[in-house]
């Protein structure tokens, strides 16, 4: 039996400069007296993000890799937990499919609008953990699909039937490969906990600290509590942001005051910044794949 998930997305931008983080065209929030709850603990875990549903809390702007050009996302890092990916390009986001729950195992099927452009943009996509397929307004023939080829030697990873790369999970660790098996990028252990993405030096970019974790030169921390996630910058641990949770919302807080207010429940997420007015995501039936 197969059923379809609608997922309705309206497209967001959560990117900033690193230099200046949620300036006055997101809105304040009133944080005050919210109910908190308790966050899991932070953790670092290689792993790879395929769909690239994220939503950017540090967008390093101006980065491109060839995977990814015009969001410069990595298909490799770290999870975080919480819904926390951190990839080699340094980009701090919110994994959806982790913060959501979704099943990502199965397959779901939704439609994408975005409302920065006017009219109103839609694309239909399909996931499944064998292949990512999405198709514009103009008809099946703009279909384009990344598929994902379980082999022995890794994850191999197509668009529109050529070969891109290979995602291979090797001694505790995880590696890209280019299509004439070229090592591009890595993530290795190091012992105690941390990790490395350097090729040839041996220099530690992920490392656990207490309460929380430091992955290249940032440092995300869970306060005594466990009921705020603190993102420091530099050697000065210079405070960048703070995030805080009730049962329902969650809060991605400046020193200004300005950020993100996601709020979500059982079936349906919405998200308040900059200057659109929400992001709508709304899920009706799971897709099982036979």
């Amino acid at each position: 039996m197969k059923s379809y998930l609608l997922l309705v997305l309206y497209a967001l931008t959560f990117s900033s400069c690193v230099t200046s983080y949620y300036s006055g065209y997101y809105p304040e929030l009133d944080i005050e007296g919210v109910e908190r709850v308790a966050f899991d603990d932070l953790k670092l875990e290689p792993t790879h993000d395929l769909y690239d549903y994220r939503f950017n809390i540090i967008h390093q702007i101006g980065i491109e890799d060839n995977w990814r050009p015009i969001e410069a996302h990595h298909p490799l890092g770290m999870r975080l937990g919480n819904g926390l990916f951190f990839d080699l390009n340094r980009n701090l986001t919110l994994n959806l499919f982790s913060l959501l729950d979704l099943p990502s195992d199965r397959g779901v099927s939704l439609q994408v609008t975005e409302s920065l452009v006017m009219p109103d943009v839609t694309t239909e996509h399909r996931i499944s953990p064998y292949e990512y397929c999405y198709a514009d307004e103009s008809g099946p023939a703009s279909e384009y699909c990344i598929t994902y080829m379980r082999r022995t030697g890794g994850i191999e990873v197509q668009e529109n039937n050529r070969h891109r790369y290979t995602i291979r999970e090797e001694s505790g660790g995880i590696e890209l490969l280019l299509p004439n098996g070229f090592l591009t990028d890595r993530i290795a252990p190091m012992g105690d906990g941390m990790y490395t993405h350097r090729l040839k030096r041996e220099i530690v970019d992920f490392v656990p600290i207490p309460n929380g974790v430091r992955a290249k030169d940032f440092y995300i921390v869970l306060t005594p509590d466990k009921k705020e996630i603190q993102i420091y910058r530099g050697k000065n641990k210079e405070l960048l942001l703070r995030m805080l949770k009730t049962k329902d919302q969650l809060f991605i807080v400046a020193e200004n005051g300005r950020g993100i207010r996601i709020q979500y429940s059982e079936n349906q997420l919405s998200a308040r910044g900059r200057n659109i007015d929400k992001v709508d995501i709304v899920w009706e039936r799971d897709l099982f794949i036979n």
